[in-house]
């Protein structure tokens, strides 16, 4: 899917999100060795483990343009001696050994960015990354896709434009849907854990 600067900053911005990130990271990482992968222009997961006392955070970003912006914001931040940010794809870069992973890769459907990709490399190096046979190796622990089917014409929003039956309609970005607009039960599609 790519990079979507729209999207991530619906992502930093939503307070409820940043939250539960933000106090998951503060309860684990303390002294901790830690890896952010997809980390973002804002680098906004390693600085919330750099400033809940990690020892270390290795920061993956896989656009190069995306990880300068990362780079930036964490001398802004004074945390360069902490936090190290790496370009390229977790799968295919050597990574240090870390006590804990911290991730926000997940898409509007959950595997969209390769998360499943990501946990099996880690699960799978030799020599081991990460001892991903310990509780609460990784944050999220779990993330689910859930699915309905809808009708967009009752989903759309009155100041959206109706563009016919187009395959191509589209909800706005952080648009809460109706629950009038649910034409059946609401379903686990993906469970990564």
């Amino acid at each position: 899917a790519g990079f979507s600067p729209e999207i991530y900053r619906v992502m930093t911005a939503d307070a409820v999100r940043v939250e539960a990130y933000q106090k998951a990271i503060a309860k684990r990482v303390a002294g901790l060795r830690v890896l952010d992968i997809g980390t973002g222009p804002v680098a906004l997961l390693a600085v919330l483990a750099a400033r809940a006392g990690a020892k270390k955070v290795t920061a993956v970003e896989v656009s190069a343009e995306v990880a300068a912006s990362a780079k930036e914001a964490v001398q802004r931040e004074g945390l360069e001696a902490v936090i190290d940010i790496l370009v390229g794809y977790s799968t295919e870069l050597p990574l240090p050994k870390v006590d804990i992973v911290i991730h926000e890769i997940v898409g509007e459907i959950a595997t969209e960015e390769g998360l499943v990709t990501v946990i099996s490399d880690l699960q799978t190096r030799i020599p081991p990354v990460v001892d991903t046979t310990q509780p609460g190796w990784m944050i999220p622990r779990r993330v689910q896709t859930w699915v309905a089917p809808i009708s967009l014409e009752l989903a759309r929003p009155p100041n959206i434009q109706k563009h016919g039956n187009s395959p191509q309609a589209r909800l706005p970005v952080g648009f809460a849907l109706l629950s009038s607009a649910l034409m059946g039960e609401r379903q686990v599609m993906e469970d990564c854990n």
